[in-house]
């Protein structure tokens, strides 16, 4: 488990964001640590919106088998054994 504050360990992909990104492996990518900090964009809500988009898709996950299981599903694929 990560402790609040403490960076997290590094991840070697050499050359990926910047080919994700530019489909260029040589493409220069600037991080958010280049700007001064007046000047970044505010995070917190995109964080925040993907927090909740996660426990949404886990929490439907979690009470699809319920919904067809009890017919509450008109259309439920599970119930035709498909």
């Amino acid at each position: 488990m990560a402790v609040v504050g403490q960076p997290l360990p590094e991840v070697l992909l050499p050359k990926l964001l910047s080919f994700m990104t530019y489909f260029d492996f040589n493409a220069r990518v600037t991080g958010l640590d280049a700007f001064a900090p007046e000047d970044r964009p505010p995070v917190t809500a995109t964080a925040m919106s993907f927090h909740a988009m996660l426990w949404l898709g886990l929490g439907l996950a979690w009470c699809w088998p319920w919904v067809c299981s009890c017919g509450g599903a008109a259309a439920c694929s599970c119930r035709d054994g498909i």
